[in-house]
């Protein structure tokens, strides 16, 4: 699966009844509407998780984040990567897409707990498309963030692998920083 169109943030999200807008100021898209707990199960978005949430205040406090977009999922106008598994070319729409003020792209995917265990594949489809994009003189990092401890990290590793208690391939995301990560 390819899609070779280049990829922007949508210009119009519709929403419903099971949104309430919250007052994010780098969220790209303003306002900024999270989906509530609801009836509506046929919407390309999920309730914001715990994990979500908490990525977002740390986004929103970060000195050196420009702006943020939270993705949807299962549609072209969200921004989706190549991933392989069990032999069948996938899309893996990951969580946020963050532009920092030096012009850096990060493209992140919350996990936390057993999910990270499992995120194997998604996490070693987005390091390949990021080392591939950035050959193409793109200016993309990330890959599979959690929470740790009071600090955020992330695993770019071609070779993802989550042990909760050995996170040393795992980097630190400093997004307060001018050398951000």
């Amino acid at each position: 699966m390819r899609n070779d169109e280049p990829w922007n943030v949508p210009r119009i999200i519709n929403y419903n009844l099971n949104f309430i807008e919250k007052d994010y100021k780098r969220s790209i898209v303003q306002p900024y509407f999270a989906k509530t707990k609801g009836t509506d199960n046929l919407s390309l978005f999920e309730e914001d998780s715990d994990v979500e949430v908490s990525f977002i205040e740390y986004l929103e406090k970060a000195k050196q984040v420009k702006w943020w977009f939270k993705n949807g999922g299962q549609d072209g106008s969200y921004f989706a990567v190549p991933y392989v598994e069990n032999g069948q070319d996938k899309p893996f729409y990951l969580d946020f897409v963050v532009m920092l003020n030096d012009g850096r792209l990060g493209l992140f995917d919350t996990k936390g707990g057993i999910y990270a265990k499992t995120a194997k594949e998604r996490a070693e489809g987005l390091a390949e498309y990021i080392a591939t994009e950035n050959k193409k003189t793109k200016n993309l990092f990330g890959g599979i963030v959690l929470k740790d401890k009071n600090s955020w990290r992330f695993n770019d590793s071609k070779k993802y692998a989550y042990n909760s208690n050995d996170l040393k391939d795992w980097k630190f995301l400093d997004l307060n920083n001018s050398k951000a990560y």
